[in-house]
């Protein structure tokens, strides 16, 4: 065989095997059907937790489907919607992260930023999700945020409540 030919061979055989490992990294990535609760999409449950003002707080149907559903929400939908276009579903995204106590290390970070967001329904939206998280993680991460805007009676609610739990 001359130089060209295995050279050419060579180049396709190295071609395919990166064609071949991309197809499986890309299928290892992409995301899994949307979960489901009760016959309802994640992202239903979402953006009807997101009707914050029509149902004064969250609905509580709303909330028990994103607590089933549970951690394998946190991957899934509700960091996409945190970037979605309409603010009632990033609110309700950050409403649902609020609300799955068992992963504080992982959904902290993902609020905080929201503290500062221009929408003040977000800044609130993003402090009660800390404050609900109920964790020293999420408590401690509010009370640094202190100098964020539209927020601080919920600081001050949080300080009260760990001021009362210090003195028992």
């Amino acid at each position: 065989m001359n130089s060209r030919v295995r050279l050419l061979l060579l180049g396709l055989a190295f071609g395919i095997s990166i064609a071949a490992i991309l197809w499986v990294g890309r299928s290892a990535v992409s995301p899994r059907e949307e979960p489901l609760y009760q016959g309802k999409t994640l992202s239903y449950w979402v953006t009807r937790a997101g009707r914050v003002e029509e149902y004064n707080g969250a609905p509580e149907d709303a909330v028990a489907a994103i607590r089933a559903i549970g951690p394998n929400a946190v991957p899934f939908r509700l960091i996409k919607t945190l970037n979605d276009s309409d603010w009632e579903a990033r609110g309700g995204a950050l409403t649902g992260l609020g609300k799955i106590r068992n992963r504080p290390e992982t959904v902290v970070p993902l609020i905080v930023p929201y503290l500062f967001n221009n929408n003040p329904v977000i800044q609130r939206s993003a402090a009660y999700a800390l404050r609900d998280l109920g964790s020293e993680a999420g408590f401690g991460a509010l009370l640094r945020a202190s100098n964020a805007p539209n927020i601080g009676d919920i600081i001050y609610e949080v300080r009260e409540k760990i001021r009362r739990e210090e003195s028992k």
